[in-house]
């Protein structure tokens, strides 16, 4: 019998494994770079999909490694499958296996909305250093990191509505300055872009040596709207000429994209410039992330400016701590 703890739930490896467009790019990524006999290492494997087609495309030997409970069902799985010869399933991280032959293929997908996420970066420079033979391959072989000004105003909002408006004729704005330092998960569409959109950050994972990311970008306003945020996304690369998007307009991937607020919208009109840096800090084993710019009328007025940081929504105040008033 799978044990599987109460609450724990594996409808997000069901929206995987039901998205062609991203299962179908690791598929013939995979496809592509699986050799008869391969040793196929699989980080983050879930309930071990991609690792049960491994060794049906040849692999000799495959290790499905993985921290949570789904890999109790994809030890199950593999059983139901008669690949048990070939795949082994380890409960665990992979910053703590050894290998006494190296992989010759590590697939992988532990991101996020974005690949900046918890030990995604770490483990993959760990496993590309540690785990994997030389003239080894990598799927995915970079994320392409995306972003774009974006008008949505029913998501700034959701975020910012509840402290600017009230009914008791209190003054709550200093939530709605906490709550615009924090980004969330978004499904956007293409017309919620309001300029093209530029690349601030490559993560070529066959040379990574860090996990932190930086970017300055420079867009023109394309059609007049009030900015509400910068939207970002990344376009993968698995492997040569196969890859997948989440970027807004495309089909809905689990992913979603990441929208960071702005304190409060900012009317552009066509030819008006938004600066903005990115900064994605890894500090203390989680991303601090950090986004400022300002936006410039056509003829070079300074319209606004912004200057947002997951640290400032941390509540740093202290409070009476006596329990005698």
């Amino acid at each position: 019998m799978i044990q599987i703890p109460r609450g724990y739930s594996l409808s997000a490896y069901a929206e995987m494994l039901t998205n062609a467009e991203r299962a179908d790019a690791y598929i013939e990524a995979m496809r592509q770079t699986i050799e008869p006999g391969a040793i196929v290492l699989d980080i983050g494997a879930g309930p071990g999909f991609f690792s049960m087609l491994a060794a049906q495309m040849g692999a000799a030997r495959v290790i499905a490694v993985e921290p949570n409970p789904s890999i109790r069902l994809a030890q199950r799985l593999v059983r139901d499958n008669n690949l048990e010869d070939r795949i082994v399933c380890i409960e665990g991280v992979s910053t703590d296996l050894n290998l006494a032959q190296k992989a010759n293929v590590i697939v992988s997908d532990m991101r996020s909305v974005l690949p900046l996420f918890s030990h995604h970066l770490p483990s993959i420079i760990d496993a590309r250093e540690r785990l994997l033979a030389p003239n080894g391959k990598l799927i995915p072989r970079r994320d392409v990191l995306m972003a774009a000004p974006v008008s949505n105003e029913s998501e700034h909002r959701r975020i910012t509505h509840p402290w600017h408006e009230n009914k008791y004729g209190l003054d709550l704005s200093a939530g709605a300055d906490l709550e615009s330092n924090r980004w969330t998960k978004v499904y956007l569409e293409l017309e919620h872009l309001l300029a093209e959109a530029k690349v601030w950050y490559t993560l070529d994972y066959e040379k990574l040596s860090h996990c932190e990311a930086h970017g300055q970008l420079e867009w023109e306003i394309d059609q007049p709207g009030v900015v509400h945020g910068i939207a970002s996304w990344f376009d993968a690369e698995l492997t040569s000429g196969v890859g997948f998007s989440n970027q807004p307009g495309k089909p809905k991937l689990i992913y979603g994209q990441a929208f960071f607020p702005l304190p409060r919208g900012i009317q552009t009109n066509r030819g008006d410039v938004i600066n903005c840096e990115m900064h994605a800090h890894w500090v203390g084993g989680e991303y601090i992330w950090h986004w400022k710019g300002e936006a410039k009328s056509r003829a070079g007025n300074l319209l606004d400016s912004f200057d947002q940081s997951t640290v400032a929504r941390r509540l740093r105040t202290r409070v009476s701590q006596s329990p005698i008033i």
